[in-house]
């Protein structure tokens, strides 16, 4: 089909300024790692996201994205997902992840916000 693309792809972000801080843990880098299926930027996806706190510990998580053509080749995705757990002093995180998305694909741009409820198990 024309306008059809599946993209495996990888997008890391740090924060070497203001950094979110989560459970009193700055928030060092995020690695979100998806899969898309878009046919002229509309379409489902899939994304796995690990989260490094500068204490060296992780959570995870697994969202389902909904992409929309916005035109001219850009695109809004939405996401909403799970947090599927953690290390160290994030072991027993539970929560919701939520995002807004605006990419240029072809352009290798992504920009993004983020709300993140958790609750952790002691």
């Amino acid at each position: 089909m024309s306008g059809h693309h599946v993209r495996v792809y990888e997008i890391q972000r740090t924060f070497p300024n203001n950094a979110p801080v989560i459970n009193g843990v700055a928030l060092k880098e995020q690695w979100t790692r998806a899969i898309s299926d878009y046919t002229d930027n509309n379409g489902p996806g899939t994304t796995y996201g690990t989260y490094v706190l500068e204490n060296g510990d992780k959570f995870f998580s697994r969202a389902a994205l909904v992409a929309q053509n916005t035109g001219q080749g850009k695109l809004t995705a939405t996401t909403v997902g799970y947090i599927t757990g953690g290390t160290g002093k994030f072991s027993g995180m539970q929560g919701i992840i939520r995002t807004v998305n605006i990419a240029d694909p072809k352009a290798g741009v992504n920009e993004g916000q983020t709300e993140i409820e958790y609750t952790i198990a002691k």
